[in-house]
């Protein structure tokens, strides 16, 4: 799985890479590897916020028939915004997952007209 880090507001180094790769990633084996296309991860910091940073973490992955999974977390350090949004992409990935092939068709075939 390829991955797309990227910040405006702060630098992504190799530590935050491999944070982001090593929760993320296992994330792979539970669609087909046929249907993962690459995976693009926003971070960003603010900190005009009472409580100090802020941090926002936004993932995106982008299926076969342009279907599109995408989370917003909000949390206030980097590793606990990805470890949310890493449980709500697998629930949402459960759910994609366990709809049966013809209902998929049929969701793809209406987006697609």
């Amino acid at each position: 799985m390829k991955f797309n880090i990227k910040s405006k507001t702060m630098i992504v180094d190799s530590r935050i890479e491999d944070f982001v790769q090593s929760k993320i990633g296992p994330l792979a084996k539970i669609i087909p590897h046929s249907e993962i296309i690459p995976v693009d991860v926003d971070l960003e910091r603010s900190t005009h916020h009472q409580k100090g940073d802020i941090y926002k973490v936004v993932v995106q992955f982008l299926l076969k028939g342009k279907k599109i999974i995408r989370v917003v977390e909000k949390k206030e350090t980097l590793n606990l915004a990805i470890l949310k949004a890493r449980e709500a992409l697998e629930v949402q990935i459960k759910k994609y997952d366990h709809k049966p092939e013809s209902q998929r068709k049929k969701i793809l075939k209406i987006i697609t007209e």
